[in-house]
């Protein structure tokens, strides 16, 4: 889950939780010891405070060991740490709004599937329209994140409120009860990205590949900032 969904309910014990006691399996060396302690001695502040690591995130346990409320714990919190969780649940649901309306673009054309490449992986579907099936006001789009304070674009407007009702939210429940900062801010992201200046070798050897039985392409393009090579790098793997 994420934590920045319960600490707009003011949940933050669990908030806290969520960001700095929940082992994931890619943790190593002291993230991982650190995790794992708080998850199996969840409550035993004071022991907590006088055995854990020394990290930013202790802070937020030394605070609980003085009797300080879990508010004031997450507050302690880098404040990096506190933007992070809230950027995470923020782009979450900009992301599940941008699929949603992909998947109405991809809906508008029934009969020609080979324009959209469809691709699972372990989160959700991933679809790719292809150059040819986004319209050009589709590429000039900008979608807002969702925040209190956001403006709906009327061609927006559906799917916006398709996904915030699937979560239970409104976009005034964006809000954290007692804090200030972070805060979920309103600004426009493009709905695709463009890569320019993409270039792609032939097949040659491999150096890496044991045997010197596989091949190699070399690919190189410009991305706009908040996007990920990745993506595109998966998008032509399909």
């Amino acid at each position: 889950g994420f934590a920045a969904a319960h600490l707009i309910k003011g949940a933050y014990e669990e908030a806290l939780r969520l960001a700095i006691a929940t082992p994931a399996r890619k943790d190593t060396g002291a993230k991982r010891a650190f995790t794992r302690q708080l998850a199996q001695n969840w409550g035993e502040w004071a022991s907590l405070a006088a055995t854990l690591p020394r990290c930013p995130e202790r802070a937020a346990i030394e605070a609980l060991a003085r009797g300080q409320s879990f508010q004031l714990a997450f507050a302690a919190l880098p404040y990096f740490t506190q933007r992070v969780i809230v950027e995470a649940f923020q782009s979450y649901l900009w992301n599940r709004v941008a699929a949603t309306l992909v998947e109405t673009i991809a809906h508008a054309h029934p009969n020609d599937a080979a324009r959209f490449i469809r691709a699972r992986d372990d989160f959700a579907l991933m679809l790719f329209p292809t150059a040819d099936a986004i319209t050009p006001p589709d590429r000039s789009r900008e979608l807002p994140m969702p925040a209190p304070s956001t403006t709906v674009p009327s061609w927006a407007a559906e799917d916006y409120d398709h996904v915030l009702r699937e979560e239970h939210l409104t976009l005034d429940q964006l809000r954290i009860p007692g804090l200030r900062r972070p805060a979920f801010d309103a600004f426009d992201r493009p709905l695709f990205a463009l890569a320019t200046t993409f270039s792609m070798t032939t097949p040659e050897p491999d150096e890496l590949s044991k045997g010197g039985k596989r091949l190699k392409r070399t690919l190189r393009f410009d991305l706009p900032s908040g996007s990920y090579a990745t993506v595109l790098l998966r998008a032509l793997g399909q």
